[in-house]
Formats: C-alpha cells, sequence, structure tokens
C-alpha cells in the first residue's frame, strides 16, 4: 500500500494505491495499480492518481475504481 492523491472532478483527496512494483529491467517500474480507501462520496469520472512519482488515470464507475491507462513515471 502507497498513500497517494486522486486529482479530478474538482477534487484533490488522500488515498491508497496498491501497486505491483516489477523488477526495473522489464521496463515501468509498477505495472498494475488500484485505488484504495478512497472517500465514498466522491463523484463519477475520470481522475489521475499521484503516488510515488508516477501517475495512473483512474475512472470511478459506479462506485468502483477502474484503472483506465498506463502507470507512468513522473520525470524529476
Amino acid at each position: 500500500m502507497i498513500p497517494g492523491v486522486l486529482r479530478g472532478m474538482g477534487c484533490e483527496v488522500k488515498c491508497e494505491v496498491l501497486a505491483r512494483k516489477q523488477s526495473p529491467d522489464l521496463g515501468p517500474e509498477y505495472s498494475e495499480g488500484f485505488v484504495l480507501n478512497a472517500p465514498a462520496d466522491l463523484p463519477e469520472g475520470d481522475y489521475l492518481v499521484v503516488f510515488d512519482r508516477h501517475t495512473l488515470p483512474a475512472t470511478k464507475e459506479r462506485g468502483l475504481w477502474l484503472s483506465s491507462g498506463a502507470i507512468v513515471r513522473v520525470p524529476n
């Protein structure tokens, strides 16, 4: 579990991200990410999850969080 921030739909709130870390020689540092422990009252729509110098597009749909793109490392 990694602390993260959800940004979108006029909101910016803390969440936690469950992410699968992989060997750096296999490509991106993280291969999967799931939003957990986000406030339940957030509106449905598109968000950007920021965690551990990475971003992940995510969508809240029917109360569920779905990743909607690749995890990308934010350049220093």
